[in-house]
């Protein structure tokens, strides 16, 4: 597993929420990632609203355990069979990491620095490679 840390990961959230709050991050975070990557918004429900609020709710949770990961691992593993299940193949992680730094970026007002945005992208990594151990 990468190698997390929780210090810069939890500032990131903070950032975000202090700036332009959890909501604005996950629009921000369906808005990019659709619009560079059309052929992905047909996996996701057309209740986007629905959607949004399980990525903060997910969201909410990692950040909140991110000193002990592994305890999530198994609802890590269901939701990745989850994801599997629908149609999201391997290669379409790394466009959910590259497009959850943009929405760290964008609803922190840029105020992450480089360190912190290495921190949130190793933790999506983390997370993504407990999900993808489903695949």
């Amino acid at each position: 597993m990468n190698t997390i840390n929780p210090e810069l990961v939890e500032s990131c959230w903070s950032k975000v929420k202090h700036n332009q709050g959890e909501d604005a991050y996950s629009i921000i975070f369906y808005k990019s990632m659709f619009e560079q990557n059309p052929n992905i918004k047909p996996l996701f429900s057309s209740d986007i609203e629905t959607q949004r609020i399980k990525l903060l709710n997910t969201l909410n949770l990692v950040i909140n355990s991110i000193r002990h990961l592994e305890e999530l691992k198994e609802s890590l593993l269901e939701l990745g069979k989850l994801h599997k299940e629908i149609g999201v193949n391997a290669s379409m992680y790394d466009i959910v990491i590259s497009n959850a730094v943009t929405a760290l970026k964008v609803a922190s007002n840029n105020t992450t620095t480089q360190e912190e945005e290495k921190a949130w992208e190793q933790a999506f990594r983390a997370i993504s490679d407990m999900m993808l151990e489903a695949y």
